[in-house]
């Protein structure tokens, strides 16, 4: 039940924030489940206006409050990870680059971030040898040396096949590996159609076609990557589609590094659709449906045949997995 993941007092203001809109939503998905809107049109036009919120705002940060913002968070990553000091970072899927950046003015000597397209923020963060940025494949690592923190900042949500990238960045860990990424695929905003599409869960609730449809008829720009395709290239911009059970399942059964932590976060700011609606939602778990990204830690062993752990691990898969098995 929601209850057992979520502070009652947190629904309740949840509720009255959004009483407006419920009302509206309830007149148009009374009596209605998720077979009956799949691919119903004009109820998902409908939907769209009323969850639209005039009072959220977005602020494309300019580039000194990116790199601001990547100090304070990278300087608690450190703390987190009790490193003093570092040899050499690696960031991966770096973006506009301020991570690098910011390890650069946090002292760190060697420092380089990687993508698989340039940004234009990239030549204003470069200092050649010391802060560089490639725009390469992370396979062509191959003729750097190990790195003493690797980082993966949203981005494992993006590889198509996430199991081939972990272990290609574990190859260039000295120390320690650590990956932070949302929303995933079953997050609300896991479709990342920010600012364009604003029914929670739209991309599980509804068919392709609706919402290709509905993009086409009010000249909303298509992201392609985001509907069904097949394809083998994992080396492309792109929404893997993953659910949280399977990258837990991943990062737990990886043994090429030891793994030192691993957290979910979740989010509640559309609990009360979740609490309202839960008919018009596929059958996936409460859990599964507010839980918006991953934490994880991982550090190359120094000693071979080192099975002490921080946590029982076992524990945490069966607690894990019986949770996101409910429905």
């Amino acid at each position: 039940m929601v209850y057992d993941i979520c502070p009652e007092e947190i629904l309740t203001d949840s509720l009255n924030a959004n009483s407006d809109r419920i009302n509206e939503l309830n007149k148009i998905l009374k009596n209605k489940n998720y077979d009956d809107i799949r691919n119903d049109y004009n109820i998902f036009k409908e939907m769209n206006n009323i969850c639209f919120d005039k009072s959220r705002t977005y602020i494309i940060a300019e580039k000194n409050i990116l790199l601001d913002n990547a100090k304070k968070d990278l300087h608690n990553i450190l703390e987190k990870l009790h490193l003093n000091s570092l040899k050499s970072f690696v960031d991966i899927g770096c973006g506009y680059g301020q991570y690098p950046r910011a390890s650069y003015e946090l002292g760190v000597q060697k420092n380089i971030g990687i993508d698989i397209k340039s940004n234009k923020m990239w030549d204003d963060y470069t200092i050649k040898g010391k802060c560089d940025y490639l725009k390469i494949n992370i396979c062509e690592l191959a003729k750097y040396e190990r790195f003493s923190l690797v980082t993966s900042f949203n981005a494992f949500e993006h590889f198509l096949e996430p199991e081939l990238m972990l272990e290609a960045m574990s190859r260039f860990v000295e120390d320690f590996l650590y990956i932070r990424f949302y929303p995933i695929w079953n997050d609300t905003d896991g479709h990342h159609m920010y600012r364009k599409i604003h029914v929670p869960w739209w991309h599980l609730i509804f068919s392709d076609t609706v919402v290709k449809e509905y993009c086409e008829k009010n000249n909303i720009e298509l992201n392609k990557n985001i509907f069904s395709q097949k394809t083998v290239d994992f080396n492309t911009n792109m929404f893997n589609k993953w659910h949280a059970i399977n990258y837990f399942i991943m990062f737990t059964k990886f043994n090429k590094l030891k793994l030192k932590n691993i957290d979910t976060h979740f989010s509640h700011r559309h609990i009360w659709f979740l609490h309202k609606f839960r008919n018009v939602l596929p059958k996936i778990s409460n859990e599964e449906l507010l839980l918006e990204g991953f934490e994880v830690i991982y550090q190359r062993e120094k000693i071979s045949n080192h099975k002490s752990s921080i946590f029982d691990l076992h524990k945490v898969i069966d607690r894990i997995t019986s949770q996101f098995n409910r429905h």
